[in-house]
Protein backbone atom coordinates (compact mmCIF):
# COMPACT_ATOMS: atom_id res chain seq x y z
CA UNK A 1 0.00 0.00 0.00
CA UNK A 2 1.39 3.35 -1.03
CA UNK A 3 2.09 5.93 1.61
CA UNK A 4 -0.09 9.03 1.79
CA UNK A 5 2.83 11.22 0.73
CA UNK A 6 3.61 9.11 -2.36
CA UNK A 7 -0.05 9.02 -3.38
CA UNK A 8 -0.36 12.77 -2.96
CA UNK A 9 2.76 13.31 -5.09
CA UNK A 10 1.35 11.08 -7.83
CA UNK A 11 -1.91 13.01 -7.91
CA UNK A 12 -0.02 16.29 -8.29
CA UNK A 13 2.08 14.85 -11.13
CA UNK A 14 -0.97 13.37 -12.85
CA UNK A 15 -2.74 16.72 -12.71
CA UNK A 16 0.34 18.46 -14.10
CA UNK A 17 0.74 16.01 -16.98
CA UNK A 18 -2.91 16.34 -17.94
CA UNK A 19 -2.62 20.12 -17.98
CA UNK A 20 0.47 20.26 -20.18
CA UNK A 21 -0.90 17.52 -22.46
CA UNK A 22 -4.01 19.60 -23.11
CA UNK A 23 -2.25 22.97 -23.30
CA UNK A 24 0.65 21.99 -25.55
CA UNK A 25 -0.90 19.15 -27.53
CA UNK A 26 -1.03 21.04 -30.83
CA UNK A 27 2.44 22.59 -30.93
CA UNK A 28 5.68 22.59 -29.00
CA UNK A 29 7.87 25.63 -29.55
CA UNK A 30 11.24 26.18 -27.93
CA UNK A 31 9.65 28.58 -25.47
CA UNK A 32 7.00 26.03 -24.51
CA UNK A 33 9.64 23.33 -24.02
CA UNK A 34 11.52 25.59 -21.62
CA UNK A 35 8.29 26.48 -19.82
CA UNK A 36 7.35 22.79 -19.34
CA UNK A 37 10.84 21.91 -18.16
CA UNK A 38 10.99 24.67 -15.56
CA UNK A 39 7.46 23.89 -14.34
CA UNK A 40 8.45 20.22 -13.99
CA UNK A 41 11.44 21.13 -11.82
CA UNK A 42 9.28 23.44 -9.74
CA UNK A 43 6.66 20.72 -9.29
CA UNK A 44 9.33 18.33 -7.96
CA UNK A 45 11.19 20.95 -5.90
CA UNK A 46 14.33 20.40 -7.98
CA UNK A 47 16.89 23.11 -8.77
CA UNK A 48 17.40 24.44 -12.27
CA UNK A 49 20.69 23.62 -14.04
CA UNK A 50 23.22 26.44 -14.04
CA UNK A 51 22.92 28.98 -16.83
CA UNK A 52 25.82 27.53 -18.88
CA UNK A 53 24.05 24.21 -19.48
CA UNK A 54 20.35 25.12 -19.06
CA UNK A 55 19.83 25.53 -22.81
CA UNK A 56 20.98 21.96 -23.44
CA UNK A 57 18.19 20.66 -21.21
CA UNK A 58 15.58 22.64 -23.12
CA UNK A 59 15.15 20.24 -26.05
CA UNK A 60 12.30 17.96 -27.05
CA UNK A 61 14.50 14.88 -26.50
CA UNK A 62 15.60 15.77 -22.97
CA UNK A 63 12.09 16.81 -22.04
CA UNK A 64 10.74 13.53 -23.40
CA UNK A 65 13.27 11.58 -21.30
CA UNK A 66 12.32 13.65 -18.26
CA UNK A 67 8.55 13.36 -18.69
CA UNK A 68 8.75 9.66 -19.57
CA UNK A 69 10.19 9.10 -16.09
CA UNK A 70 7.17 10.87 -14.62
CA UNK A 71 4.78 8.78 -16.72
CA UNK A 72 6.42 5.56 -15.47
CA UNK A 73 4.71 6.15 -12.11
CA UNK A 74 1.30 5.37 -13.59
CA UNK A 75 -0.46 2.28 -14.87
CA UNK A 76 -1.28 2.07 -18.59
CA UNK A 77 -4.96 2.58 -17.85
CA UNK A 78 -4.15 5.85 -16.08
CA UNK A 79 -2.03 7.04 -19.00
CA UNK A 80 -4.99 6.89 -21.38
CA UNK A 81 -6.27 10.25 -20.10
CA UNK A 82 -3.03 12.09 -20.90
CA UNK A 83 0.26 11.63 -22.76
CA UNK A 84 3.77 12.91 -22.86
CA UNK A 85 3.39 16.00 -25.09
CA UNK A 86 6.86 15.40 -26.55
CA UNK A 87 5.94 12.06 -28.13
CA UNK A 88 4.73 13.72 -31.33
CA UNK A 89 7.75 15.99 -31.64
CA UNK A 90 10.68 13.67 -31.14
CA UNK A 91 10.94 10.66 -33.42
CA UNK A 92 13.60 8.27 -32.14
CA UNK A 93 15.86 6.92 -34.86
CA UNK A 94 15.84 3.13 -34.93
CA UNK A 95 19.60 2.82 -35.38
CA UNK A 96 20.68 5.61 -33.05
CA UNK A 97 23.57 4.76 -30.73
CA UNK A 98 22.87 4.93 -27.01
CA UNK A 99 25.47 6.11 -24.52
CA UNK A 100 25.60 4.60 -21.04
CA UNK A 101 26.79 6.90 -18.27
CA UNK A 102 27.29 5.67 -14.73
CA UNK A 103 28.66 6.83 -11.42
CA UNK A 104 30.97 4.08 -10.19
CA UNK A 105 30.39 2.43 -6.83
CA UNK A 106 31.47 3.82 -3.50
CA UNK A 107 34.13 2.18 -1.31
CA UNK A 108 36.17 1.37 -4.41
CA UNK A 109 39.70 2.13 -5.53
CA UNK A 110 40.01 3.87 -8.90
CA UNK A 111 42.65 5.29 -11.28
CA UNK A 112 43.56 8.86 -10.36
CA UNK A 113 43.63 10.05 -13.99
CA UNK A 114 41.43 10.08 -17.05
CA UNK A 115 41.35 7.03 -19.36
CA UNK A 116 39.85 7.66 -22.79
CA UNK A 117 40.05 5.11 -25.58
CA UNK A 118 37.64 4.30 -28.41
CA UNK A 119 34.02 4.81 -27.35
CA UNK A 120 34.88 4.56 -23.65
CA UNK A 121 35.85 7.29 -21.23
CA UNK A 122 36.67 7.01 -17.53
CA UNK A 123 37.07 10.32 -15.74
CA UNK A 124 36.57 12.04 -12.40
CA UNK A 125 33.98 14.77 -11.70
CA UNK A 126 34.26 16.59 -8.37
CA UNK A 127 36.25 13.67 -6.90
CA UNK A 128 33.65 11.14 -8.10
CA UNK A 129 34.69 8.49 -10.70
CA UNK A 130 32.35 8.11 -13.67
CA UNK A 131 32.36 5.94 -16.78
CA UNK A 132 30.82 6.65 -20.18
CA UNK A 133 30.59 3.89 -22.81
CA UNK A 134 28.66 2.87 -25.86
CA UNK A 135 25.73 0.80 -24.59
CA UNK A 136 26.57 -2.42 -26.42
CA UNK A 137 25.24 -5.84 -25.54
CA UNK A 138 25.84 -6.86 -21.94
CA UNK A 139 24.19 -8.74 -19.08
CA UNK A 140 20.65 -7.39 -19.64
CA UNK A 141 19.34 -10.91 -20.41
CA UNK A 142 20.25 -12.07 -16.90
CA UNK A 143 18.15 -10.95 -13.96
CA UNK A 144 20.90 -11.60 -11.42
CA UNK A 145 24.20 -10.81 -13.21
CA UNK A 146 26.17 -7.65 -12.52
CA UNK A 147 24.54 -4.82 -14.46
CA UNK A 148 27.14 -3.97 -17.11
CA UNK A 149 27.83 -3.99 -20.84
CA UNK A 150 30.78 -5.34 -22.82
CA UNK A 151 32.54 -1.99 -23.08
CA UNK A 152 32.37 -1.49 -19.30
CA UNK A 153 33.79 -4.97 -18.76
CA UNK A 154 36.65 -4.16 -21.15
CA UNK A 155 37.52 -0.91 -19.34
CA UNK A 156 37.51 -2.55 -15.90
CA UNK A 157 39.49 -5.61 -17.02
CA UNK A 158 42.15 -3.61 -18.85
CA UNK A 159 42.58 -1.16 -15.97
CA UNK A 160 42.98 -4.01 -13.47
CA UNK A 161 45.47 -5.83 -15.68
CA UNK A 162 47.50 -2.74 -16.53
CA UNK A 163 48.80 -2.14 -13.01
CA UNK A 164 49.30 -5.90 -12.43
CA UNK A 165 48.02 -5.86 -8.85
CA UNK A 166 44.41 -5.48 -10.09
CA UNK A 167 43.31 -3.36 -7.15
CA UNK A 168 41.49 -0.70 -9.20
CA UNK A 169 37.78 -0.79 -10.07
CA UNK A 170 36.69 -2.58 -6.91
CA UNK A 171 32.96 -2.32 -6.12
CA UNK A 172 32.43 -0.49 -9.40
CA UNK A 173 29.19 -1.75 -10.85
CA UNK A 174 25.87 -1.31 -9.04
CA UNK A 175 22.46 -1.54 -10.70
CA UNK A 176 21.65 2.12 -10.02
CA UNK A 177 23.28 5.47 -10.78
CA UNK A 178 22.98 4.69 -14.49
CA UNK A 179 21.78 6.95 -17.31
CA UNK A 180 21.10 6.12 -20.97
CA UNK A 181 21.22 8.91 -23.54
CA UNK A 182 21.28 9.31 -27.32
CA UNK A 183 24.78 9.77 -28.76
CA UNK A 184 23.42 11.98 -31.54
CA UNK A 185 21.73 14.28 -29.00
CA UNK A 186 24.81 14.33 -26.77
CA UNK A 187 27.01 15.43 -29.67
CA UNK A 188 24.87 18.56 -30.03
CA UNK A 189 26.28 19.66 -26.67
CA UNK A 190 29.84 21.12 -26.55
CA UNK A 191 32.26 18.43 -25.41
CA UNK A 192 33.40 20.36 -22.34
CA UNK A 193 29.80 20.44 -21.05
CA UNK A 194 28.77 16.86 -21.89
CA UNK A 195 29.83 15.13 -18.67
CA UNK A 196 28.39 17.85 -16.44
CA UNK A 197 25.15 17.70 -18.41
CA UNK A 198 24.90 13.91 -18.02
CA UNK A 199 25.80 14.13 -14.35
CA UNK A 200 23.04 16.66 -13.68
CA UNK A 201 20.45 14.71 -15.70
CA UNK A 202 21.33 11.53 -13.79
CA UNK A 203 20.69 13.32 -10.48
CA UNK A 204 17.26 14.34 -11.77
CA UNK A 205 16.51 10.78 -12.85
CA UNK A 206 17.63 9.36 -9.50
CA UNK A 207 15.28 11.71 -7.69
CA UNK A 208 12.37 10.76 -9.94
CA UNK A 209 13.15 7.06 -9.68
CA UNK A 210 13.23 6.78 -5.90
CA UNK A 211 11.00 9.57 -4.67
CA UNK A 212 7.79 7.83 -5.75
CA UNK A 213 8.80 4.23 -5.24
CA UNK A 214 6.03 2.16 -3.61
CA UNK A 215 8.55 1.22 -0.94
CA UNK A 216 10.75 3.80 0.69
CA UNK A 217 14.02 3.82 -1.22
CA UNK A 218 16.17 3.71 1.90
CA UNK A 219 14.54 0.37 2.80
CA UNK A 220 15.45 -1.17 -0.55
CA UNK A 221 18.72 0.41 -1.67
CA UNK A 222 21.39 2.49 0.01
CA UNK A 223 20.33 6.10 -0.26
CA UNK A 224 23.84 7.15 -1.25
CA UNK A 225 22.86 6.57 -4.88
CA UNK A 226 21.31 10.07 -4.92
CA UNK A 227 23.73 11.86 -2.64
CA UNK A 228 27.21 10.57 -3.49
CA UNK A 229 29.92 11.11 -0.88
CA UNK A 230 33.38 11.80 -2.40
CA UNK A 231 35.01 10.75 0.89
CA UNK A 232 33.96 7.16 0.18
CA UNK A 233 36.24 6.88 -2.86
CA UNK A 234 39.96 6.21 -3.01
CA UNK A 235 42.31 6.67 -5.96
CA UNK A 236 45.53 4.98 -7.00
CA UNK A 237 48.38 6.47 -9.07
CA UNK A 238 47.79 5.19 -12.58
CA UNK A 239 49.82 7.48 -14.85
CA UNK A 240 52.67 5.00 -15.46
CA UNK A 241 50.17 2.38 -16.70
CA UNK A 242 48.20 4.43 -19.26
CA UNK A 243 50.20 3.16 -22.26
CA UNK A 244 49.77 -0.46 -21.14
CA UNK A 245 46.06 0.15 -20.57
CA UNK A 246 45.72 1.43 -24.15
CA UNK A 247 47.52 -1.63 -25.56
CA UNK A 248 45.30 -3.98 -23.56
CA UNK A 249 42.19 -2.03 -24.60
CA UNK A 250 43.11 -2.21 -28.30
CA UNK A 251 43.74 -5.97 -28.09
CA UNK A 252 40.50 -6.73 -26.26
CA UNK A 253 37.95 -8.26 -28.66
CA UNK A 254 34.40 -7.39 -27.60
CA UNK A 255 33.07 -10.23 -29.75
CA UNK A 256 35.13 -12.95 -28.06
CA UNK A 257 32.64 -14.64 -25.75
CA UNK A 258 35.34 -16.71 -24.05
CA UNK A 259 37.35 -13.60 -23.25
CA UNK A 260 34.25 -11.80 -21.96
CA UNK A 261 33.23 -14.71 -19.72
CA UNK A 262 36.77 -15.08 -18.35
CA UNK A 263 36.96 -11.34 -17.69
CA UNK A 264 33.62 -11.46 -15.92
CA UNK A 265 34.92 -14.13 -13.52
CA UNK A 266 38.04 -12.03 -13.04
CA UNK A 267 36.01 -8.92 -12.20
CA UNK A 268 33.74 -10.79 -9.76
CA UNK A 269 36.74 -12.34 -8.01
CA UNK A 270 38.26 -8.89 -7.63
CA UNK A 271 35.05 -7.37 -6.27
CA UNK A 272 34.57 -10.18 -3.75
CA UNK A 273 38.09 -10.83 -2.54
CA UNK A 274 38.31 -8.02 0.02
CA UNK A 275 35.04 -9.01 1.67
CA UNK A 276 35.94 -11.60 4.31
CA UNK A 277 32.47 -13.14 4.17
CA UNK A 278 32.73 -13.98 0.46
CA UNK A 279 36.36 -14.99 0.03
CA UNK A 280 35.37 -18.58 -0.75
CA UNK A 281 33.11 -17.27 -3.53
CA UNK A 282 35.97 -15.06 -4.72
CA UNK A 283 38.27 -18.09 -4.82
CA UNK A 284 35.70 -20.05 -6.83
CA UNK A 285 35.60 -17.22 -9.40
CA UNK A 286 39.41 -17.20 -9.49
CA UNK A 287 39.36 -20.90 -10.39
CA UNK A 288 36.70 -20.31 -13.06
CA UNK A 289 38.80 -17.44 -14.45
CA UNK A 290 41.91 -19.62 -14.41
CA UNK A 291 40.14 -22.26 -16.48
CA UNK A 292 39.08 -19.56 -18.95
CA UNK A 293 42.68 -18.32 -19.16
CA UNK A 294 43.86 -21.81 -20.08
CA UNK A 295 41.27 -22.03 -22.86
CA UNK A 296 42.27 -18.57 -24.13
CA UNK A 297 45.94 -19.53 -24.08
CA UNK A 298 45.52 -22.69 -26.13
CA UNK A 299 43.19 -20.82 -28.49
CA UNK A 300 45.91 -18.16 -28.96
CA UNK A 301 48.27 -20.89 -30.22
CA UNK A 302 45.77 -22.49 -32.57
CA UNK A 303 44.47 -25.33 -30.39
CA UNK A 304 40.78 -25.66 -31.32
CA UNK A 305 39.79 -28.35 -28.81
CA UNK A 306 36.66 -27.62 -26.78
CA UNK A 307 38.38 -29.33 -23.84
CA UNK A 308 41.72 -28.37 -22.37
CA UNK A 309 44.58 -30.09 -24.16
CA UNK A 310 47.00 -30.49 -21.28
CA UNK A 311 49.81 -31.86 -23.43
CA UNK A 312 49.68 -28.86 -25.78
CA UNK A 313 49.30 -26.45 -22.88
CA UNK A 314 52.31 -27.87 -21.09
CA UNK A 315 54.36 -27.33 -24.23
CA UNK A 316 53.09 -23.73 -24.56
CA UNK A 317 53.98 -22.96 -20.94
CA UNK A 318 57.42 -24.50 -21.29
CA UNK A 319 58.25 -22.48 -24.42
CA UNK A 320 56.47 -19.17 -23.82
CA UNK A 321 56.12 -18.44 -20.09
CA UNK A 322 58.82 -17.52 -17.55
CA UNK A 323 59.43 -20.65 -15.43
CA UNK A 324 56.58 -22.14 -17.42
CA UNK A 325 57.05 -25.73 -16.27
CA UNK A 326 56.69 -24.82 -12.60
CA UNK A 327 53.78 -22.49 -13.34
CA UNK A 328 51.94 -25.22 -15.25
CA UNK A 329 52.33 -27.67 -12.37
CA UNK A 330 51.10 -25.04 -9.91
CA UNK A 331 47.99 -24.44 -12.04
CA UNK A 332 47.33 -28.18 -12.18
CA UNK A 333 47.26 -28.24 -8.38
CA UNK A 334 44.45 -25.68 -8.50
CA UNK A 335 42.21 -28.06 -10.43
CA UNK A 336 41.83 -30.43 -7.46
CA UNK A 337 40.96 -27.55 -5.13
CA UNK A 338 38.50 -26.22 -7.71
CA UNK A 339 36.69 -29.58 -7.80
CA UNK A 340 36.47 -29.71 -4.01
CA UNK A 341 34.98 -26.23 -3.93
CA UNK A 342 32.53 -26.65 -6.81
CA UNK A 343 31.29 -30.23 -6.28
CA UNK A 344 29.43 -31.31 -3.17
CA UNK A 345 30.92 -34.82 -3.34
CA UNK A 346 33.88 -36.26 -5.22
CA UNK A 347 34.31 -39.87 -6.33
CA UNK A 348 37.85 -40.08 -4.93
CA UNK A 349 37.24 -39.16 -1.28
CA UNK A 350 33.62 -38.14 -0.91
CA UNK A 351 32.55 -34.89 0.75
CA UNK A 352 34.63 -32.65 2.98
CA UNK A 353 33.45 -29.55 4.79
CA UNK A 354 34.77 -26.97 5.03
CA UNK A 355 36.91 -27.14 1.91
CA UNK A 356 40.53 -26.75 3.12
CA UNK A 357 41.48 -23.49 1.38
CA UNK A 358 44.23 -21.07 2.33
CA UNK A 359 44.50 -17.34 1.72
CA UNK A 360 47.29 -17.97 -0.78
CA UNK A 361 44.87 -20.02 -2.90
CA UNK A 362 42.90 -16.83 -3.49
CA UNK A 363 45.69 -14.30 -3.82
CA UNK A 364 48.36 -16.30 -5.61
CA UNK A 365 46.03 -17.88 -8.15
CA UNK A 366 44.47 -14.46 -8.71
CA UNK A 367 47.97 -13.20 -9.57
CA UNK A 368 48.34 -16.11 -11.99
CA UNK A 369 45.14 -14.95 -13.74
CA UNK A 370 46.62 -11.44 -14.02
CA UNK A 371 49.77 -12.92 -15.51
CA UNK A 372 47.95 -15.13 -18.03
CA UNK A 373 45.43 -12.51 -19.20
CA UNK A 374 48.22 -9.99 -19.78
CA UNK A 375 50.10 -12.56 -21.83
CA UNK A 376 47.04 -13.65 -23.83
CA UNK A 377 46.13 -10.08 -24.76
CA UNK A 378 49.51 -8.39 -25.39
CA UNK A 379 52.16 -11.06 -24.61
CA UNK A 380 53.20 -9.02 -21.60
CA UNK A 381 55.29 -10.97 -19.09
CA UNK A 382 54.40 -9.41 -15.77
CA UNK A 383 56.60 -11.76 -13.75
CA UNK A 384 59.66 -10.56 -15.66
CA UNK A 385 58.63 -6.96 -14.96
CA UNK A 386 58.28 -7.71 -11.25
CA UNK A 387 61.74 -9.26 -11.14
CA UNK A 388 63.23 -6.28 -12.96
CA UNK A 389 61.51 -3.84 -10.60
CA UNK A 390 62.68 -5.82 -7.58
CA UNK A 391 66.25 -5.87 -8.88
CA UNK A 392 66.12 -2.10 -9.49
CA UNK A 393 64.83 -1.55 -5.95
CA UNK A 394 67.60 -3.78 -4.55
CA UNK A 395 70.27 -1.78 -6.42
CA UNK A 396 68.78 1.54 -5.30
CA UNK A 397 68.75 0.43 -1.66
CA UNK A 398 72.30 -0.85 -1.94
CA UNK A 399 73.53 2.45 -3.43
CA UNK A 400 71.80 4.44 -0.68
CA UNK A 401 73.39 2.26 1.97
Amino acid sequence: MESFTAEFEKKRIKKFLKEISAEFGSSLSQGKIEDIFKKSLELLSLPQPNSEILKYFVTSYVLKVFLDKLCEKFQNTELESFQNPCNNYYKKEKDSTIIKYRILGEHGLYPDCELERGDSKYTIINSIPVLMTKNDEGTANSEIAISMNRSELRVATCAMLANSCAFVFLNSFEDYNILFFSKDELEKIPKYFQLYFLHQLLQYENTLKYRFDKSRSDEVLPHGDISIDPKKYEFSAFGPYIDIYCKLFDSYNLNDELLLKTSYYFLKASMLRFNLTFQEESTANVFFCLEGCMHLLQKKYGVKDTHLNLKKLQSIFRKQMPRGEDLFEYIQEAYGKRNELVHAKLDDWGAEWPVPLEAEDLYEYFDVCVQLLNFVLIERKTEVEKEQNFEKLRRDLKSEA
